[in-house]
């Protein structure tokens, strides 16, 4: 698929561009590179684009569910979409997918000898060991060790019993798991201290958690709630993966995309880059790019909601730290020439409790009246001179956005929706959310 038809809306399209987990982009069928496509449709005679909106999901999609993220956005943004836009405006809109899936919601359980439940067909919403081991050894990282280490764990969450400690088993299986990610050293935006995490450290942290609004432990009863409490340390490593594998593919397909598609305009085509979740650290990486190969131009807006990304990232001191965050050239080099937008809510558990607990070190690191490790989506872009922390209105509110300004919104009362183990950290597509992607994509005269 090269161009997505949003269903029941056939005045709306985008262009839709698969990438594996290294950055490379995908073929649509027969040596087709949907890159290739929307680069004509930007070039091409008349085209008359004025615009061009790049989007990036985050954590945990898969196609479907990037695709069910970039329909309700767009729907959104139409149906919010000012009555005088100032000026001429006619949008390509490209959205990209990269393999961020890395959790589900099956129930995991065991198979006997003679298959699952004495031969039955496997009931809906659960998976058995093996499949589990399968699927997720494909999603992280594919060796015997892996696979290994994702029985013991798969095994020990199908049959919990009533364990109030993880098990030496189930410990040492999780430090296994943790060396064949190989996290110490793959390359991320906010580094994982070395032998900071502690799985048992994870598993009680999660087994003490009786808030049922977090969704962290979905079950009532001391077994479902153990066999939540281990897998646990599971969703962090994930998260952590993911995270890793967004700045990877943020720096190479992603901003290789950005670069082709601005050499294809001049400095009269505007490019506005929105992500969601580790999304957002996909769009830093690519306006930021690498040292010696950033964007063509600077862009003219940047939208980072509830991003999973350190709220360090963008600063150009962090204290008690030798170097800047990762993304400090997007503010030192003026590679953004509007408004860079950044939301965050309590209610996003993700970013909120995942992030610092993805460490191992939630609570412990503080750096003035901040955390060391804490997410964007919690706490916006810090570090940074004159900063305007605004809360979020309504779809006729004002803010007032400048070129150049950096604009922290708290949206907790829009984005408040909370399900499952990440909260609200995905309810963002509301009038009000819309409407403020619209005034940074026309901060720009």
């Amino acid at each position: 698929m090269v161009i997505r038809h949003i269903p029941e809306r056939p005045d709306l399209s985008y262009h839709l561009i698969h990438y594996d987990k290294n950055g490379d982009e995908l073929p649509e069928g027969t040596d087709k590179l949907g890159s290739t496509a929307a680069r004509s449709a930007l070039a091409a005679p008349g085209s008359g684009i004025t615009d061009v909106f790049l989007l990036s999901h985050g954590w945990n999609s898969d196609v479907e569910g990037a695709m069910q993220q970039y329909d309700a956005w767009l729907t959104m943004s139409r149906e919010t979409r000012p009555s005088n836009l100032g000026r001429p405006f006619s949008p390509l809109i490209i959205g990209v997918h990269w393999p961020s899936k890395a959790w589900g919601d099956d129930t995991i359980i065991s198979t006997d000898p003679v298959g699952l439940l004495g031969g039955e067909a496997t009931p809906t919403g659960v998976i058995t060991v093996e499949d589990a081991v399968d699927m997720y050894s494909t999603m992280l990282v594919d060796s015997l060790d892996t696979r290994d280490a994702l029985g013991a764990i798969f095994d020990a969450a199908a049959d919990p019993g009533g364990h109030a400690a993880m098990t030496d088993t189930v410990r040492r299986a999780y430090l296994i798991l943790y060396r064949e990610l190989h996290l110490e050293e793959a390359r991320n935006e906010d580094p994982i201290p070395a032998a900071a995490w502690d799985p048992a450290k994870a598993f009680e942290q999660a087994l003490e958690d009786t808030d049922k609004e977090s969704g962290l432990l979905s079950g009532d009863s001391i077994f479902d709630r153990v066999r939540d409490a281990i897998l646990a340390p599971l969703r962090q490593l994930s998260f952590w993966t993911m995270k890793a594998r967004a700045l990877t593919f943020g720096e190479n397909g992603a901003a290789k995309l950005l670069r082709d598609l601005q050499n294809e305009t001049d400095e009269s085509v505007r490019f506005h880059l929105m992500g969601h979740s580790f999304g957002s650290i996909v769009v830093s990486a690519a306006v930021a790019g690498t040292d010696g190969i950033t964007s063509v131009r600077p862009v003219s807006s940047l939208f980072l909601v509830q991003g999973a990304l350190s709220l360090w990232a963008y600063a150009g001191t962090v204290p008690e730290e030798a170097n800047p965050g990762h993304f400090h050239r997007i503010i030192q080099e003026e590679i953004v020439r509007g408004p860079i937008v950044t939301t965050r809510s309590t209610y996003d558990y993700a970013v909120g409790r995942f992030y610092p607990l993805g460490a191992g070190i939630a609570g412990e690191v503080l750096l003035g009246d901040l955390p060391r490790y804490g997410g964007l989506g919690a706490f916006g872009i810090q570090g940074v001179k004159g900063a305007h922390d605004v809360a979020i209105g309504d779809e006729t509110t004002n803010y007032g956005l400048k070129p150049g300004g950096i604009y922290n919104i708290d949206a907790s009362s829009v984005i408040s929706k909370v399900s499952g183990p990440g909260g609200a950290h995905s309810d963002i597509t509301h009038p009000a959310t819309a409407a403020l992607a619209w005034q940074a994509a026309l901060a720009m005269p």
